[in-house]
């Protein structure tokens, strides 16, 4: 591949500090405890012990709408896939339903703690009073909203209401471990394959076989 043509590519699929790049996490565990005496619509969908996927898709433009510089508030979040067992979720949750802060500095206000973010959201009419949150640490100082930098920990809560009421709370809580993965972004996803073809051309071309060279024939009237 010429030079020019994969600068061109990869200028065409790199995200810019000018444009929005979606990035998307997968969010994998299993679910470990649970709220006492739970007879909510989910409980026999997401019993202690099942594993769950839960992918994620957000926008890295999406605004900051806290002026505070010690806590981030965003709605990032432009599509979910939820999967447990037999429960099956897709979702495209609008501002209203979802929301996201990371906190830094003193953090003062914020929902968080510094050093720390919590993504929530739920899935609307495909799974009523369902709510999913994502908690995890973040390195730095910043109240960013992260792409790929966060420490491991990390747990999702699963909110529900609570059947039956109890006086204490109305809603059902399941708590499980998390692990978050970063997708590639198809800009550094090109990078990997061509610099593997370029590294198979090379590999070819050094076990090439060069035929001997033929002796001259001389002949003699």
């Amino acid at each position: 591949m010429r030079p020019t043509l994969l600068i061109a590519l990869v200028s065409m699929l790199a995200p810019s500090a000018a444009t929005a790049a979606p990035f998307t996490w997968v969010v994998t565990g299993t679910i470990i405890s649970a709220s006492l005496n739970d007879a909510g619509p989910y409980a026999a969908l997401l019993p202690v012990g099942q594993n769950y996927t839960w992918s994620i898709t957000m926008e890295s433009s999406a605004a900051d709408v806290n002026p505070s510089p010690t806590c981030g508030q965003y709605s990032p979040i432009t599509a979910m896939t939820f999967n447990s067992g037999s429960l099956s979720l897709a979702a495209m949750p609008g501002p209203g339903g979802q929301d996201a802060f990371v906190g830094a500095g003193t953090a003062a206000g914020c929902d968080v703690p510094a050093g720390a973010a919590r993504i929530r959201s739920d899935f609307g009419s495909n799974a009523p009073g369902l709510f999913l949150s994502l908690s995890f640490l973040v390195s730095g100082n910043s109240d960013a909203l992260p792409l790929v930098s966060f420490l491991p920990g990390a747990t999702v809560d699963f909110f529900y209401p609570q059947l039956p009421t109890s006086f204490l709370s109305n809603t059902a809580i399941r708590h499980a471990s998390a692990t978050i993965t970063a997708v590639p972004e198809p800009a550094g996803a090109l990078l990997a394959m061509l610099g593997l073809a370029a590294h198979r051309r090379r590999r070819s071309a050094s076990r090439k076989i060069v035929p001997p060279e033929q002796p001259h024939t001389r002949i003699v009237d």
